[in-house]
């Protein structure tokens, strides 16, 4: 329950654009989960279950504190329930919970293949996966600010404020993109080393480690397309996009893996392509994912009312508009 509270806390603060006080309640929790979850396990000696009470009483602090920033922050909610309003983000949720589940769902098949391939294989995977989580966390700032900027200018009416906005973020996610793939190339011989000093997983790595430095600025657009589309309500896009981008080359990997038919010929080692199958999984989605974002400009229906967000300055309610998906 604090965890959902927490959850929906970080959703409500980013729809009225302010991500500094998700931030900081973040960054104080998760200082406390680390605090109590150290105390509890080393000098009370409650071993596992030390750590697992630490992350309750912070998940629980971080649910309070959002509740009591909530209550001065919004308007008070009406208790009459908006039917119509609730089969809206009841489709939402559907949508998101489906592409999440095709996501993990990739993620799942590409590491049990691998760990099938053997330890030296599924290593080299990790790190990858690894590495392109980092990448995702880093951008997941440009995609949030996306959602909530392209959601309000749209919600507005001000497509052409929308559209500035989605190429300029595009811009920073490739820019950023390419910074880290440089990054990469250029920390070949030192960051491989922070994960394993074993020398087959590195030399495994190495071998398509300029594979993973070129797949980042691709990784860039992806990342920032998916608050973009987020933001202009085209939630059923990025389900079938991202369900045919995780899904849609299990079979011939799956092949691969089974009669060592290298179909993407990265390397004469059937089994490095695992190490940035990973950062593959959104690609394919790349380039439709503009022209989905530009259609729903034009398709999406906006319901305007007032906001339950407050502003900070003044006690009135602040205006802007709830978007319905079309």
């Amino acid at each position: 329950v604090p965890v959902l509270v927490v959850l929906v806390g970080h959703g409500a603060f980013r729809g009225c654009k302010d991500m500094r006080t998700p931030l900081w309640i973040t960054a104080a929790v998760n200082g406390l989960n680390a605090v109590l979850s150290w105390v509890l396990i080393y000098p009370v000696g409650l071993g596992v279950a030390g750590a697992a009470w630490g992350t309750l009483i912070a998940q629980t602090a971080g649910a309070a504190t959002f509740l009591v920033l909530g209550r001065r922050r919004f308007a008070p909610p009406a208790l009459r329930v908006d039917r119509a309003a609730m089969r809206r983000i009841a489709g939402i949720s559907r949508d998101l919970f489906l592409r999440t589940a095709a996501l993990l769902t990739g993620l799942l098949i590409t590491t049990a293949v691998a760990a099938r391939m053997g330890t030296v294989t599924v290593a080299a995977h990790q790190i990858a996966r690894e590495l392109w989580t980092m990448l995702a966390l880093v951008l997941d700032g440009f995609a949030i600010a996306g959602q909530a900027m392209i959601g309000t200018a749209l919600g507005a009416g001000r497509p052409d404020e929308a559209r500035d906005t989605a190429w300029r973020l595009l811009r920073w996610g490739t820019g950023f993109g390419i910074l880290v793939g440089l990054g990469y190339l250029a920390l070949v011989g030192l960051l491989p080393r922070v994960f394993t000093t074993d020398g087959a997983v590195l030399a495994e790595l190495g071998s398509v480690w300029a594979i993973v430095a070129a797949l980042q600025p691709l990784g860039g657009v992806v990342f920032v397309l998916d608050g973009i589309l987020m933001g202009a309500g085209d939630f059923r896009f990025l389900l079938w996009s991202t369900a045919l981008a995780s899904l849609g080359w299990v079979i011939p990997v799956r092949v691969q893996s089974r009669y060592g038919v290298d179909f993407l010929r990265f390397t004469e080692q059937p089994g490095t392509i695992w190490s940035t199958g990973i950062s593959r999984v959104r690609s394919p989605a790349t380039r439709w994912a503009w022209l989905g974002a530009a259609a729903s400009s034009s398709r999406t229906a906006f319901d305007a009312r007032p906001s339950a967000c407050r502003s900070r300055a003044s006690p009135p309610v602040c205006m802007s508009t709830t978007m319905s998906p079309g």
